[in-house]
């Protein structure tokens, strides 16, 4: 209702509404209902001018009431819910609550159907995303094909983005606009007339790009949802889940990972920065050179710093150290023979009983 426009990438906004803590806000406000249904039909006595009037009212009255849990997720404040005024609000609220996670649970089950690699693996393992739908429609005895309202359309709008149509860009439309000649040739006022198109409609295209373009008309939630799941299939976009916070996330391009970039509640790092962490801990827990290697790290980094080393011969040190390491870590040489080479590289020191 505010005009507004957002861009999302396909994913996000399933994702967005399926993580939303409606629990933690429903239980704040209150709801345990089940949720119900109700289509309230305009009553023949009100015009529709009237009847729209009347629904602002009643979202002007209710909404700040459930602005809490509408607000905690995009679609769900989108598409809030019209609680009329005359209405046991507080059973309203319950009903749009419980309808919120109802919603929650049914779109998860459907992401873990679809798209999980580990949901039965030795069923569905080798089946793309719209075959997985398409059995799952099956199983909850829904059909395979439904319809959406999709409205298509020419326009002068000017599209999102940098890239335009026809080798143009957003400043030379609007320019154009500004310097629309509003003076018809004799040739353009006969072919007007004959075709029954005004002068003005005429300039205007003639001198100013129409675009074609197709919008989806949602009427709630759930046709949103439905709406962004279709076109994650036809774009061919992956959920997988994190193996550290078990949420699912959109797979981006061809970069595998197995991890999210979500900051997890009491972390300040990503689950991939985390996973990285966790594996490097791993790697060297059962490593003998690297722990070597840290310490004599340690040991000449502090000599630099009070200057009993100079910097060039300890960067030096250092890159040969890390040669000898990864000879180490290969088995090339034995840990043993690597310390030794630690203590007797700086000879002016005296050399430590191993």
């Amino acid at each position: 209702m505010s005009g507004s426009n957002v861009t999302l990438n396909y994913g996000e906004g399933i994702l967005d509404f399926i993580y939303a803590d409606f629990l933690t806000i429903g239980e704040e406000e209150g709801y345990h209902s089940k949720p119900e249904s109700e289509t309230e039909k305009n009553p023949a006595q009100l015009t529709d001018e009237e009847w729209t009037l009347k629904t602002y009212n009643d979202f002007d009255t209710t909404f700040p009431l459930i602005n809490s849990i509408a607000y905690a997720s995009l679609y769900s404040a989108i598409f809030p819910p019209l609680i009329k005024d005359s209405t046991d609000t507080s059973k309203s609220i319950a009903h749009y609550g419980n309808y919120l996670l109802a919603l929650q649970k049914e779109f998860l089950e459907l992401i873990e159907f679809c798209y999980d690699e580990d949901f039965y693996p030795d069923v569905l393992g080798r089946l793309y995303p719209s075959e997985r739908l398409h059995l799952y429609r099956h199983a909850h005895d829904m059909p395979t094909s439904f319809e959406r309202k999709e409205e298509f359309r020419t326009s002068h709008n000017i599209m999102d983005g940098d890239k335009m149509p026809y080798g143009t860009t957003g400043d030379k439309i609007i320019n154009a606009l500004k310097n629309l000649n509003s003076s018809p040739t004799d040739e353009q006022k006969e072919f007007a007339e004959k075709f029954g198109i005004s002068t003005n409609t005429l300039l205007f295209t003639l001198q100013h790009h129409m675009f074609i373009s197709a919008r989806y008309v949602c009427r709630s939630i759930k046709d949103m949802l439905e709406l962004e799941l279709t076109k994650m299939l036809e774009q061919n976009v992956r959920f997988r889940k994190c193996k550290r916070c078990g949420k699912y996330f959109i797979m981006k391009g061809n970069y595998d990972t197995h991890y999210c970039d979500r900051i997890a509640e009491g972390e300040t790092r990503t689950c991939q920065q985390l996973a990285a962490l966790e594996n490097y801990k791993a790697k060297i827990a059962d490593n003998k050179a690297v722990p070597i290697y840290n310490k004599y790290y340690k040991r000449y980094a502090a000599r630099v710093r009070v200057h009993q080393l100079k910097e060039d011969e300890f960067n030096k040190w250092r890159y040969q150290a890390i040669t000898k390491r990864d000879e180490c870590n290969d088995g090339k040489i034995t840990p043993k023979e690597y310390i030794e080479w630690m203590e007797a590289y700086f000879p002016n020191r005296k050399r430590k009983n191993i």
